[in-house]
């Protein structure tokens, strides 16, 4: 599976930016998932360990497409891209599988096979009590002895079973305690399918999964001796808000951008707004509560200042240590 890690790594290296997160979907849904599924209904893993494993591999896929190294909430990210947990994903195969066998004419010799081992699972066949477990873990179990197994319904079941489980996990995180007032929709995120402004989309993730690196952030992971901001002399935390709007160091650049905002559906004015709704607006989805349009102006304009304010943070900082 390295092997095709790296395959993935050096094919999205090649291909660029342009268009990289549809891209980056179709290789992990056309290569990696399938290689990691195959037989996936007749196997089953044996261990927590063995979860946790394929469960990296899908976390490192995702942090190559976003190109970040950062290690950010996994549920999170999930999310944002609309990505199934790899788990969930091969047990929704092993119940279509499990229907399929259970579901076959009585005559065909995998059937009596079947039937015969099922009868004796605790017994003769450490599968069938291990696959009963799957759906005793979603809360299916009655499922599992029905003939008439309904794919649909069981599918239907497992996506919003693997929803609830994604903002469980980040509800449990202080760290992201803001995170699911940010986002909205359903599968991937809209602002990621902008095929030409990956680098708005890959900052715009960063910020809303508390991922930029900023001292903030970097002090926490013991990379950095102080949390405090080093653009400006103002001796305040470097967290989003403040590199997004307060830092008197970035205002040349954030001023013209932020003060030209101008909502055209709605009697808002922005300058005038807290600071945690400017941040929901720019970062969130808070615009698109007003409306469509709104939304997706607000979300340019927001991906463009990311990139303009964090480009500038990093020219301050290379000319200082010149210094």
């Amino acid at each position: 599976m390295d092997n095709k890690i790296n395959f993935m790594s050096r094919i999205l290296a090649e291909h660029g930016n342009l268009n990289r997160v549809e891209f980056g979907d179709a290789l992990w849904n056309s290569v990696l998932r399938p290689s990691i599924s195959h037989c996936c209904g007749a196997w089953l893993t044996s261990s927590k360990e063995n979860e946790d494993l394929l469960s990296s591999i899908q976390f490192r896929a995702a942090k190559i497409i976003m190109k970040t190294k950062v290690n950010m909430s996994k549920a999170a990210l999930l999310i944002e891209l609309g990505w199934e947990p790899i788990n969930d994903f091969l047990n929704r195969q092993r119940a279509s599988y499990f229907s399929y066998i259970n579901n076959l004419p009585n005559k065909r010799l995998c059937k009596i096979v079947f039937d015969e081992m099922h009868a004796f699972s605790a017994h003769a066949w450490d599968y069938l009590p291990a696959l009963k477990t799957v759906f005793e873990s979603v809360g299916l179990d009655y499922l599992y002895h029905v003939n008439d197994f309904n794919k649909e319904m069981f599918n239907a079941f497992m996506g919003q079973f693997s929803s609830t489980k994604l903002r469980k996990e980040i509800m449990s995180k202080s760290s992201l305690r803001e995170y699911i007032t940010f986002y909205r929709h359903k599968g991937k995120q809209p602002y990621l399918e902008d095929m030409r402004d990956f680098e708005g989309s890959r900052l715009k993730l960063l910020c809303r999964t508390n991922s930029l690196c900023l001292n903030n952030l970097l002090n926490k992971m013991s990379l950095k001796n102080s949390n405090k901001c080093s653009l400006c002399d103002c001796n305040v935390v470097e967290d989003l808000c403040h590199f997004l709007l307060l830092c008197p160091a970035l205002e040349r650049v954030r001023r013209p951008l932020l003060n030209d905002i101008s909502f055209n559906t709605v009697e808002l004015d922005f300058v005038d707004l807290p600071n945690y709704i400017k941040i929901k607006l720019l970062i969130g989805d808070c615009g698109f509560y007003i409306n469509e349009i709104e939304g997706m102006y607000l979300d340019g304009i927001g991906r463009n200042l990311l990139k303009k304010l964090y480009h500038e943070r990093n020219i301050i900082l290379a000319q200082s240590n010149v210094l």
